[in-house]
């Protein structure tokens, strides 16, 4: 099969009799699937998905094992093989904790709720003949990753896509054509008017 499967095992709680729920279940599985879309999108050039993935060998009891199987549709080419690969490689980086300052970030923080919560007594993800053990550790090591800090004078330049102003810390996301898949700055209160002006356009920061 082309791009091969990627396999997620999930083994409910003791105190749930190893069973799952299912909006924990589903959730995991939404996790995955927005990485998977976004990989897609980001691999081909016109930025258009064109790959399905359809769970197969869905079994009755827990430990809950399923196994997502690319599905190429529409005209274009078939990227599977590098979705698939491009999963595995930051499944692995978050895992084993070597997470290059280089690696995309947007693409991480589609992982960051994985393993989190102490939801299952086991959960593993096996792709590319490697079986990844997602924990709290797991996470840990994506938070560390997008914690790190660059100072440096500069400016770039991109356009503002993205606000948030709840909690205390108000910030905005500008994606840049080169560089950084994207920027995250903050702003003080009094700039909110101008901020939520000036979204969708191009900024210099």
């Amino acid at each position: 099969m082309k791009g091969g499967e990627i396999k997620l095992t999930l083994e409910g709680r003791a105190e749930d009799d190893g069973h799952l729920e299912i909006n924990v279940f589903l959730k995991e599985l939404n996790t995955i699937r927005s990485a998977l879309a976004q990989i897609d999108k980001m691999v081909k050039p016109n930025d258009e998905a064109n790959i399905r993935f359809l769970i197969a060998n869905l079994p009755h009891s827990s430990p809950v094992a399923v196994s997502l199987a690319p599905r190429h549709y529409g005209p274009g080419p078939d990227y599977s093989d590098v979705v698939v690969g491009k999963f595995a490689e930051a499944v692995r980086v978050a895992s084993i904790g070597n997470i290059p300052e280089s690696f995309d970030h947007s693409l991480l923080e589609k992982f960051i709720s994985l393993g989190k919560g102490n939801q299952f007594k086991r959960e593993e993800i096996e792709v590319s003949g490697e079986t990844y053990r997602i924990d709290g550790a797991f996470s840990r090591n994506i938070i560390k990753a997008l914690d790190r800090n660059e100072s440096c004078w500069g400016s770039i330049e991109g356009p503002l896509e993205a606000i948030n102003v709840h909690g205390k810390k108000h910030h905005f996301d500008i994606y840049p054509k080169v560089g950084p898949t994207k920027v995250k700055c903050t702003f003080p209160e009094y700039l909110h008017d101008d901020v939520i002006a000036n979204i969708e356009k191009r900024l210099l920061v």
